[in-house]
């Protein structure tokens, strides 16, 4: 199952709007779940990227297996760039 959760904007104190969406990639009980966001408003695209492995584990609690796939990848931001992505594909569908 591929889908994304609905784009969302926020107006931030200075008077910037910042964008989001995600973007969800589902197989069995793996996700990848990539975010894509404009930087606080900073970017004219949705360019700033993070990359996440999740398995769900029922009652609505899923294990983070990014680090197991990823382990010398920054601790806060897996970007998600073609390699990462092929990677996260590969998993998916293990």
């Amino acid at each position: 199952m591929i889908f994304a959760y609905q784009p969302t904007q926020v107006k931030l104190s200075d008077g910037t709007t910042t964008h989001s969406v995600n973007t969800v990639f589902q197989n069995g009980k793996k996700t990848i779940s990539i975010s894509f966001d404009d930087s606080c408003g900073r970017m004219s695209r949705l360019r700033r990227s993070d990359l996440r492995l999740f398995i769900d584990q029922g009652e609505h609690e899923c294990q983070d297996e990014t680090d197991k796939v990823f382990p010398n990848a920054e601790r806060w931001g897996h970007e998600a760039n073609l390699e990462n992505f092929q990677k996260a594909w590969e998993w998916l569908n293990e």
